[in-house]
């Protein structure tokens, strides 16, 4: 009588039952902790940094893709993470430097002003932009900044569902681009960046980098039977 071969050696992954779905589906992050529990007939099996939805999908909760303008800031780092009620944006400009930011959040039905994001000066220009809350949401973010002794962001643009508001600022000859775009599913989820002073006792500050923090469709519910997003609900 043959004997069956032994097993293969289980992969490094961790599955989830799905109810809603009845089939298994696997996740390979080795972070997972595996937590089962028997109740009747039906395995359950949970996993830390995993949700099951009530859609059926399974997916690292609260996972955001990090993106900047300057991938090596020394700068004096500022974080806005999970600030997405975006209401108005203030940008001081001026000489091909953005001196500062400043965003007015909705918050618990609250208007919450953000602390001023660069310099202690204000540019040469000045420049307000209202968004029309709650129907229209940031969907990408681009622009300039230098890349000489020290970096600064020399201009930026902000793009939504509905439009376009820029360039604020001018880019120099020998300044590098960055141009991040989000999609048109909500998908902000927040702001980022770092600010610096040069070095200099006389210098007022400018804003170093910016980027945002992106989020992905949450559950296939989201999509419609074509695969593409559905129209946002609001």
């Amino acid at each position: 009588m043959a004997h069956k071969p032994f097993p293969a050696p289980p992969r490094q992954s961790t599955s989830v039952w799905c109810k809603t779905r009845h089939k298994t589906v696997e996740s390979r992050d080795p972070e997972a902790r595996r937590v089962a529990e028997t109740s009747g007939n039906s395995r359950r099996t949970q996993t830390w940094m995993i949700t099951e939805c009530s859609s059926g999908v399974i997916q690292r909760k609260n996972i955001m893709f990090k993106l900047s303008s300057n991938k090596r800031p020394t700068g004096k780092a500022w974080d806005h993470k999970g600030k997405t009620e975006l209401l108005q944006i203030f940008i001081s400009h001026g000489g091909g430097v953005s001196n500062c930011l400043q965003f007015l959040y909705v918050e618990n039905g609250n208007l919450v002003v953000s602390e001023r994001l660069g310099g202690s000066d204000h540019g040469r220009n000045f420049n307000t932009v209202t968004l029309n809350y709650p129907d229209e949401f940031l969907t990408s973010i681009s622009g300039s900044f230098t890349t000489g002794y020290t970096n600064r962001v020399s201009s930026i643009t902000f793009g939504t569902n509905q439009g376009s508001h820029g360039p604020f600022g001018k880019p120099g000859k020998d300044d590098m681009e960055f141009n991040f775009q989000l999609g048109k599913y909500r998908p902000f989820g927040g702001f980022h960046g770092s600010t610096t002073s040069d070095g200099y006792p006389t210098s007022n500050g400018y804003l170093e980098s910016i980027g945002v923090y992106v989020k992905p469709i949450a559950s296939l519910s989201d999509l419609n039977s074509t695969g593409k997003v559905k129209k946002e609900r609001i």
